[in-house]
């Protein structure tokens, strides 16, 4: 397995490991859960307002995808990794990734939007090493947050 930055000439790609998890991952990863899910691939990939980073082997089937959002001092992350793949150290690989890009931009902190019983996400970003620091939004969805070290300090 190995990681590139991804764009929209990778929306075939992405759209293809869409197709190849279930409805219930794809609900855990989007706002609007699977039927959603494509739309948000194009905004996410057109590299506007952020970065995409993808997990994909030597045939270039994707696995994972990650993307990190710019928002204001802060960056969003958000992780999908395909069904059969999970629990493989795919979305840490990512993650670590996105974090790499947030501070290169030298963003404040980070934070991702999960649901309370995402073990997955949860468990990718405590293996961060950031504090982190946990509650809920007013939609009941689970806001993990971090800071993050300045440009070059690990």
């Amino acid at each position: 397995m190995w990681l590139r930055r991804v764009g929209e000439a990778d929306l075939p790609a992405a759209l293809d490991l869409h197709a190849r998890c279930s409805p219930g991952n794809l609900a855990q990863r989007y706002p609007g859960g699977a039927r959603e899910a494509d739309d948000y691939l194009r905004h996410l990939l057109n590299g506007r307002h952020g970065a995409s980073v993808a997990a994909h082997l030597g045939t270039g089937q994707l696995v994972g995808l990650g993307h990190v959002l710019w928002d204001g001092p802060e960056s969003e992350v958000a992780l999908l990794v395909a069904d059969d793949w999970q629990r493989r150290g795919v979305g840490g690989a990512l993650l670590g990734a996105l974090v790499a890009l947030a501070v290169a931009r030298h963003s404040a902190g980070l934070y991702a939007v999960a649901q309370a019983g995402d073990a997955e996400l949860l468990g990718a970003l405590r293996a961060t090493g950031l504090p982190l620091t946990e509650h809920s939004d007013a939609d009941d969805a689970l806001v993990v947050s971090a800071p993050l070290p300045a440009r070059g300090v690990r």
